[in-house]
């Protein structure tokens, strides 16, 4: 449907940027990537609707189908609709691959939480991919290991979690920590926190 209306091709730019990409992620269009492109398509099915329910070439057929001009657009739309239900119920997370179990407070959430908290707030950071979200409302904040002014480094070694480098550029980075000013602090469960300069005993 989004190919059939003009505004299909705005589509094509967000989708080839994330097709093209050399980060599995992005050109997989797991996790966020294809939220933009799916959005944009959905606006372009619209369109596509519309101008599918108009299009003189399909008159015959929409007669032989005893589909008058009024209901045209109707059923378009609920062929989507029933598209969008089917690919939810078999692929979605809260479909058929749902996993209660994905949802359940772990110990190990609970260390996590332990250990941020203890951050302050106002204090420039570096944390592993998989925490950033939860400290992005700071100012400075960096995905490790990209560290720059950080003042903390918090890591998780229970979750991978490292999405923007290497395992080995990870392990080189976190074991010269100490190098450049930092000392651990915190250990909880596999979540570290690193401060610098060390804070005095």
């Amino acid at each position: 449907m989004p190919l059939c209306s003009p505004a299909g091709p705005i589509v094509a730019p967000m989708l080839a940027v994330n097709l093209l990409s050399t980060h599995t992620a992005q050109h997989s269009l797991g996790l966020h990537y294809g939220a933009y492109p799916l959005a944009l398509s959905m606006v372009a099915s619209v369109f596509g609707i519309a101008w599918l329910s108009r299009w003189r070439p399909l008159d015959r057929a929409w007669r032989r189908l005893h589909v008058p001009p009024a209901g045209r657009a109707l059923l378009l739309a609920s062929a989507l609709l029933l598209a969008e239900v089917a690919a939810w119920a078999t692929v979605s997370p809260l479909g058929g691959r749902f996993d209660e179990r994905s949802y359940q407070r772990t110990q190990h959430a609970a260390a996590i939480e332990r250990v941020m908290a203890q951050i302050p707030p106002d204090a420039p950071l570096s944390a592993q991919s998989n925490l950033v979200p939860h400290l992005s409302q700071r100012r400075f904040v960096r995905d490790f290991p990209r560290v720059d002014h950080a003042a903390y480094v918090v890591i998780d070694l229970q979750s991978w979690g490292i999405w923007q480098t290497t395992y080995e550029i990870y392990v080189e980075v976190l074991w010269g920590l100490p190098d450049v000013g930092f000392c651990r602090i915190v250990e909880d469960d596999g979540v570290e926190l690193y401060a610098r300069p060390c804070p005095t005993p």
